[in-house]
C-alpha cells in the first residue's frame, strides 16, 4: 500500500502540466474559455505541486496486484 503513494510524475511531467493549468486559468481569467475551465484547470495544477497522479496510481497498483503487470512509470524518466 505505500508504493500506491509514491510520487509518479517526473519533472517533464510537472512542467508540461503546470503550463496547461496555468494557460487554462488565464484563458478563463482573459474571458476567452468558458468559467468551469478553471475548475478542470485545478486537477493538472495540484498533481503538478504533489508529484503524484492517483490516476496512475490506481491503474499501477490494479495492474500489479490483479494481473501481475511491472509498470516503471520513473525508471525510465530517471535514465533520460
Amino acid at each position: 500500500m505505500d508504493k500506491l503513494f509514491e510520487e509518479n510524475i517526473d519533472i517533464y511531467g510537472r512542467i508540461v502540466r503546470l503550463i496547461i493549468s496555468i494557460s487554462l486559468i488565464i484563458a478563463v481569467h482573459s474571458a476567452i474559455i468558458p468559467v468551469w475551465f478553471a475548475f478542470i484547470a485545478t486537477y493538472p495544477f495540484f498533481t503538478a505541486l504533489v508529484s503524484w497522479e492517483p490516476i496512475y496510481a490506481v491503474g499501477k497498483w490494479i495492474g500489479e496486484t490483479v494481473f501481475g503487470i511491472k509498470f516503471h512509470f520513473n525508471e525510465v524518466a530517471k535514465e533520460i
